[in-house]
């Protein structure tokens, strides 16, 4: 199942990464070690998206499924240095 349900989405899974780069890009310019990125998305939609995530120093903590949905829930990689842990 690909949700394509928003205006603009690309209509394939396949073509995620390519769209989301530089949104992703701009998130971890922008975010502090503290930052949260909440990302809903199907299963599929993360197997696609999740790699530029990571490329881009996101760590998934949890992840949930409801509905055919899941909603990821990512931290920053250098949030233990932050927080002195």
């Amino acid at each position: 199942m690909f949700a394509s349900g928003f205006p603009g989405d690309p209509p394939t899974p396949e073509e995620l990464p390519e769209w989301y780069e530089p949104h992703i890009m701009a998130w971890s310019d922008r975010a502090v070690p503290l930052t949260t990125l909440w990302f809903w998305n199907t299963e599929i939609e993360w197997a696609n998206v999740h790699p530029l995530l990571v490329k881009y120093g996101w760590r998934e903590e949890w992840s949930q499924m409801r509905a055919k949905f899941y909603n990821m829930h990512c931290t920053r990689d250098d949030f233990e240095e932050f927080v002195g842990e």
